[in-house]
């Protein structure tokens, strides 16, 4: 088999990549000129392609990429922390993908993973966990460039001979995270015993770690298993008490202070995702 995969030097497509790594299954990357630096390892069964930016690439130069591949993971996408939700980037990103797809089509190539999120659902029904066939909803540029991929995806599957498996990721931690982000930004302040702030700690969120997101979306892509599938612990746990229990590791839980700040409107205070893995591991 052989699999091309976008957004490998990311933060679950590294991971991602170490995982169909080890099937010893030919591998084509799409990276930016500049994130060759970003791999800590190669492989002789790995082909790099250098690309400025492969969402602004046309028909024909992904009929040349995409020559002798069965499947395609895509895990590229605009993520800039603090920004992705609301940008503009996200219809760029979805039309890029669009063409890409269109290339596919015209190659007949057969399986496309693709990595979606819980913030596609509608969170009118979050007093429950999500599950794959709850409603779903645009709220952002982000969610309406997803869903919008998602619902086409699901018209070249009917009119084509042609699967796909969508995956929406829940909260990832671990490995490589952006120090910005909830996990890192509590460590970080701990090591240096500052205060840490933490806002709205009463919101629950289903946190998995990205190495086992990671096995899961492989084993999926491996597998070519279509459908669509909640990458989730189908666990919620209080912010407050993620923040306390690692400051409990330093011994500082004294330096954690919460804050209690109205909610905006549309984000819920439970986001929990009914596990799809059980029935593939």
């Amino acid at each position: 088999m052989n699999y091309l995969i976008t957004g490998s030097t990311g933060f679950i497509g590294k991971k991602i990549l170490e995982e169909i790594k080890n099937s010893q299954e030919n591998i084509t990357l799409v990276l930016r000129k500049n994130s060759n630096r970003k791999l800590d390892f190669f492989s002789h069964n790995i082909k790099i392609i250098y690309v400025d930016n492969l969402f602004a690439e046309d028909v024909f130069w992904w009929r040349k990429t995409l020559e002798k591949i069965d499947c395609v993971i895509h895990s590229a996408w605009y993520v800039k922390h603090g920004e992705y939700l609301n940008s503009d980037e996200n219809f760029y990103c979805l039309k890029g993908t669009l063409v890409m797809l269109q290339a596919m089509k015209e190659l007949r190539i057969r399986f496309f993973v693709g990595l979606g999120s819980c913030y596609e659902y509608d969170f009118n029904y979050s007093d429950k966990p999500f599950k794959t066939k709850t409603p779903l909803k645009a709220k952002s540029p982000y969610t309406l460039a997803k869903i919008s991929l998602y619902n086409s995806l699901k018209i070249l599957e009917k009119t084509n001979n042609f699967k796909f498996a969508w995956c929406r990721i829940f909260y990832l931690y671990g490995e490589g995270e952006d120090k910005r982000r909830l996990i890192p930004y509590i460590h970080e302040m701990l090591k240096n015993s500052k205060k840490v702030k933490i806002n709205n700690g009463e919101l629950i969120r289903d946190y998995i770690d990205v190495k086992i997101a990671a096995k899961l979306i492989s084993k999926i892509a491996l597998e070519r298993i279509p459908g669509e599938f909640n990458i989730c612990s189908g666990e919620g746990k209080l912010i407050k008490d993620i923040a306390i229990g690692i400051a409990e590791k330093y011994n500082k839980t004294d330096l954690i202070e919460l804050i209690s700040e109205e909610r905006v409107n549309n984000i819920p205070k439970k986001i929990i995702g009914e596990p799809s893995f059980k029935n593939i591991l």
